[in-house]
């Protein structure tokens, strides 16, 4: 924590005129009435917000549905082992049904001007087969849809990360898991770094390295104001946040 508000206090000396970064809301704008992480609703009222994007989560059930949910488990039943039928009547917490990525993307159309954050999951088990079918299946939807130069991708799972880039090589792709330095993720071919806030409070100079090598940064999941403060004053990129409104109001609304 000392090391990165060291970092804060040097970069905002040498660059008081610095770029606001771009606001993503965390499993959309989930924290507002009528709303719910992963919903429909989320989107819309991302885009309603005037957030850049608005973050979801995928998963692939048993039987090759691409479903919305962050958790492995769903009613006590792993999304993966589950066909659709046994999930499809789940409600989300503002009443919606559980929408399946096709039912999603099938909205964003309607909200031109936000971006889709998509956030692949995987489980710790999961197999390289099973990492190119999930893949191949959520890129074709996308495609489908015509929404690739609207999204972008994210994983956890550094192999996914790398088939994104395989299967679909204009994609925008980042990292999540924190571990790898700016320079392989460079290597790789990976678009930016989005890690959590903790990692640039142990590894500030991350910030600086990253755009040296031209890769963006987005920090996760950010909803101090004062943390909110220090990294826009630290130059990152993009904030992830399930406050967008207030991380509007503390950059001016811009």
């Amino acid at each position: 924590m000392k090391r990165f508000l060291i970092y804060f206090l040097l970069v905002f000396a040498a660059n008081v005129a610095f770029s606001q970064p771009k606001v993503i809301a965390h499993r959309g704008f989930w924290d507002t009435e009528n709303s719910a992480q992963n919903s429909i609703t989320s989107l819309y009222k991302a885009s309603e917000a005037g957030c850049y994007g608005s973050e979801f989560d995928v998963q692939m059930t048993a039987d090759s549905i691409l479903i919305l949910f962050h958790d492995s488990d769903l009613n006590g039943k792993r999304i993966t082992k589950t066909t659709y039928d046994s999930l499809r009547n789940y409600r989300l917490k503002n009443g919606e049904i559980i929408p399946t990525l096709e039912q999603f993307l099938i909205q964003a159309r309607n909200y031109p001007t936000i971006k889709l954050i998509c956030d692949i999951k995987t489980n710790n088990d999961i197999s390289s087969d099973e990492i190119v079918k999930l893949v191949s299946a959520t890129v074709k939807l996308i495609d489908k849809y015509n929404l690739q130069t609207r999204t972008e991708y994210i994983a956890f799972n550094y192999e996914v990360c790398k088939e994104v880039r395989k299967v679909k090589p204009e994609s925008v792709v980042y990292y999540l898991g924190g571990n790898f330095t700016p320079q392989r993720l460079k290597e790789d071919m990976i678009s930016g770094l989005d890690y959590h806030y903790n990692v640039f409070k142990e590894i500030p100079n991350y910030i600086e390295d990253a755009h040296k090598l031209g890769l963006k940064v987005n920090v996760w999941t950010v909803n101090d104001s004062l943390l909110m403060k220090q990294l826009v004053v630290a130059g990152v990129d993009f904030i992830t946040t399930d406050n967008p409104l207030l991380l509007r109001e503390i950059m001016g609304s811009k």
